[in-house]
C-alpha cells in the first residue's frame, strides 16, 4: 500500500514569490478537475481512404521566428486543401514533425459523412508532419 501526501505551491512569475495557501490549493483543484464535456480520443483517427491534394511548397511566409512552419500555417494549409470555404465548429491538430523552407507538403484528405474532414500533411518522404481534423 502506498500513501502519499502532497503539498502544492504556485510560483508567481510576476512577483517572483511562492504562493502557499488555500489559493494555491484552489488553483490546483481547478487544473486537476476535468470539465464536464465530451472528451475526444487522444489521437486523431486517420481514415484508410485518403485522396491526394495539390502539393504545397513551403515559402517564407509559412515560417515562424524559429525558421520552421508556424503551427497556424499547417491549419491554413489544411483548410485551403479542402478547396472551399467551411464553417469550422471544432478543430483538432496533431503536430508530428517540423517542416522547413523549400520543403513540399502534400495534403491527403478524407471527408466523412458527419461533416468531419481529416487532412494529413505529408512531406516528400511520406512522413506525417501534421494531422488536422475539422468538424463543420
Amino acid at each position: 500500500i502506498l500513501l502519499s501526501r502532497s503539498n502544492y505551491l504556485i510560483m508567481s512569475a510576476v512577483l517572483g514569490v511562492v504562493i502557499f495557501s488555500d489559493l494555491a490549493l484552489a488553483i490546483m483543484r481547478m487544473l486537476i478537475n476535468k470539465l464536464e464535456m465530451d472528451y475526444a480520443p487522444r489521437r486523431i483517427a486517420i481514415p484508410e481512404e485518403l485522396s491526394e491534394g495539390e502539393k504545397i511548397l513551403i515559402r517564407q511566409h509559412h515560417l515562424d521566428t524559429n525558421h520552421h512552419v508556424n503551427n497556424g500555417q499547417y491549419v491554413r494549409m489544411a483548410l485551403d486543401s479542402l478547396g472551399r470555404e467551411c464553417q469550422v465548429k471544432q478543430l483538432r491538430v496533431e503536430y508530428k514533425k517540423q517542416s522547413y523552407l523549400g520543403e513540399t507538403l502534400t495534403p491527403h484528405i478524407a471527408s466523412l459523412e458527419n461533416g468531419k474532414h481529416v487532412i494529413v500533411l505529408k512531406d516528400a518522404s511520406d512522413a506525417v508532419s501534421c494531422v488536422v481534423e475539422i468538424q463543420e
